[in-house]
This record gives structure tokens, sequence and C-alpha cells, in this order.
């Protein structure tokens, strides 16, 4: 399912969902960084669409090492839980699936050619 990467913007240490995150779990921003990493690469590695299944709060906390982050992340808007109770990470399309990944290597592979000429 993964492909041995994702995207992450470089913007992220700095949105305010961070700081309400680290308010709220009383961690770093640094740390709600590593945490969210983590989230997004297990679930990389779990899914193709974003869907993580059925699963509860404490295998997500678990998987990041944060207690309380599922929960935290479901009141920032960056993870749900559909009404079957299946976890799902929302605009998983927009950076993480085959088609975006795509687009960013290939704006990467043109970046690179217009630095050249």
């Amino acid at each position: 399912m993964g492909t041995g990467w994702i995207a992450v913007d470089k913007t992220l240490p700095f949105k305010p969902e961070i700081a309400v995150l680290a308010r709220v779990l009383k961690i770093t921003r640094a740390e709600v960084v590593v945490a969210c990493f983590r989230l997004w690469a297990w679930a990389d590695d779990m899914s193709v669409n974003g869907e993580l299944g059925e699963l509860d709060f404490e295998a997500v906390d678990e998987a990041v090492a944060v207690k309380g982050f599922g929960e935290a992340m479901i009141d920032v808007g960056w993870l749900e839980v559909r009404v079957d109770g299946c976890f799902v990470i929302p605009n998983w399309d927009a950076w993480n699936s085959k088609s975006a990944k795509a687009r960013i290597l290939s704006a990467r592979r043109n970046s690179r050619l217009r630095r050249r000429t």
C-alpha cells in the first residue's frame, strides 16, 4: 500500500491546528509534528484511500505514542470517524494518493529541469 514516502507540507509546524494540538495535549509543536508524521506514515502503510478501518482511539494513540492524540485530531478536523466506525483521514487524496504523489514527483522533476535551463 505505502510507497515508502509521504507528502508533508513544509508549513506544517506553523499551522494553527498544530498549536491547538500542542496546547491540548500539553506537548511541544515539534512533538505534534512528529506524531502527525507517524499517523500519516502508519496510514500510508494501512490504506490506499485514507480509510483506516474500525480502530479505536487507543490504537491511534499507541501508533503515534501520544495519549489523547486521536481524539485531539478529531477536534481539529484532521481525523474523522464515520457513522460505521471507520477512522478516516480527510483530504487523503490531495496528499497521499498515487495520483497526488505522481503530481508531486512531476512538479519536482519540472522544477529541476527549469533550474537547469
